[in-house]
């Protein structure tokens, strides 16, 4: 049994009842799109869907804080690709907030 999502708003948490899994969140979210049913998804990684009306967000999940970590071999000889990765990913969450 899933535990229950206690999302922000509602008066009772919601149980889930699984009818997929899958090992990648673009399938995840691809799925949700063609009306499977309802997923945990970063509001980041779904804004497109969010602004265009493809999906619907029904509120936030109350969970602790999240880090992302970008681990690779040694930063000495870090790649020009990984440098450019790590650069972006710093810009784009430099004050620490993924969704916005």
């Amino acid at each position: 049994m899933e535990p229950p999502w206690n999302i922000e708003g509602y008066r009772a948490p919601l149980v889930p009842r699984p009818v997929a899994r899958f090992s990648s969140l673009l399938m995840m979210r691809d799925a949700v799109r063609a009306g499977i049913g309802a997923a945990l998804l970063s509001e980041s990684f779904v804004a497109g869907d969010l602004a265009s009306g493809r999906l619907r967000k029904w509120g936030f999940l109350k969970t602790p804080p999240m880090e992302l970590w970008v681990l690779h071999a040694s930063r000495r000889l870090a790649s020009a690709k990984v440098r450019a990765f790590v650069d972006h990913i710093c810009a784009a969450f430099a004050d620490g907030v993924l969704v916005k």
